[in-house]
């Protein structure tokens, strides 16, 4: 009996061990990485204390207070907008698809581009009548260049004539052998085929497609 009685203490004893152990590792897994205070009253502010792992966790650490330079920073909100005048609506003669131009990729929004740089190359979808006006206008086109070449050079010539006529009667004035009227005739003449030929290499080059004439200057056709 006493066997026995010795027995059941013994298992007793291990089960209420077991037990204490058992709590105190789940009230050590339980541990809140925060505490907070209770607020004794409304107007005061709730006291939060954090462990140190929470702070490693959080990243929070404290320094020593000084007294530096620390620069300002203001934000402010706007838009990206495009410059007045800095802006131009391309519109193709023809309807068609668009499509990269040859050995170039095809441009995006806001990038720069320079002067002469294909931005896009267009495939007409032309069905067989405007097929045939698009020819007549290619070969009109080509007329009006030939014809516009013709007439530049024309231009130049005079220019060139008028030139030496000036220059034949500034040298009569200076030899007392002719009028200062007829030089004044001979340098309106010059103007009046330097105009025409002003005009003549405008459209010469606007049939070409190059500068327009508010950049043209006057020079002998290549």
């Amino acid at each position: 009996m006493n066997e026995f009685v010795q027995r059941l203490l013994a298992v007793s004893l291990f089960c209420t061990i077991g037990c204490n152990q058992s709590s105190s590792t789940s009230q050590q897994k339980a541990t809140p990485p925060a505490k907070v205070e209770k607020i004794a009253k409304e107007a005061d502010l709730a006291t939060i204390t954090l462990t140190p792992e929470a702070e490693t966790r959080l990243g929070i650490r404290t320094v020593p207070m000084e007294r530096r330079k620390v620069g300002r920073t203001r934000l402010l909100g706007g838009q990206v907008v495009v410059p007045p005048g800095h802006s131009a609506v391309v519109v193709a003669p023809l309807t068609g698809t668009l499509a990269a131009p040859e050995q170039n990729e095809m441009a995006s929004a806001g990038q720069q581009v320079k002067k002469g740089q294909p931005i896009f190359a267009i495939h007409p979808l032309l069905n067989p009548t405007d097929r045939v006006r698009l020819a007549e206008s290619l070969v009109s086109l080509a007329g009006a260049r030939v014809e516009s070449a013709g007439q530049a050079e024309k231009a130049r010539i005079q220019v060139e004539s008028a030139k030496i006529v000036l220059a034949r009667a500034e040298q009569l004035v200076r030899d007392k052998a002719g009028s200062v009227k007829g030089r004044d005739e001979a340098a309106a003449q010059l103007a009046i085929a330097e105009s025409t030929l002003t005009v003549a290499v405008c459209r010469w080059l606007m049939s070409t497609g190059n500068s327009p004439c508010s950049r043209m200057v006057p020079s002998p056709v290549q």
